[in-house]
């Protein structure tokens, strides 16, 4: 019986300890993706279209704002959309990105 329970303890330590760790990797490749993306503000937008090809959607959101959407398939299926927000003057003012860790 003391040993179940130990067992139970170590292998629930390393469980926990694994979540940390994919934890980890997936804030290290979040902020990788936001490091590389940062690159594009205050920049114009056909930076981007080099940079990701040609956009999946470009058109102005609920409230006028222009959005371009980039999207990708990574690992497993995985949808990567990248959306940049851009001015009046075509000059990246944001950016979201989902997925793309």
């Amino acid at each position: 019986m003391r040993l179940l329970i130990i067992l139970s303890l170590l292998i629930s330590i390393f469980l926990l300890s694994s979540c940390e760790s994919v934890q980890n990797k997936i804030d290290e490749k979040t902020e990788e993706e936001n490091e590389l993306l940062q690159v594009y503000i205050n920049k114009h937008v056909d930076e981007a279209f080099i940079g990701f090809g040609q956009p999946t959607s470009d058109k102005k959101n609920i409230k006028g704002i222009r959005e371009v959407a980039f999207e990708e398939k990574k690992l497993f299926g995985v949808k990567c959309i990248r959306v940049f927000t851009v001015d009046n003057s075509n000059i990246i003012t944001g950016f979201k990105s989902t997925g793309c860790f």
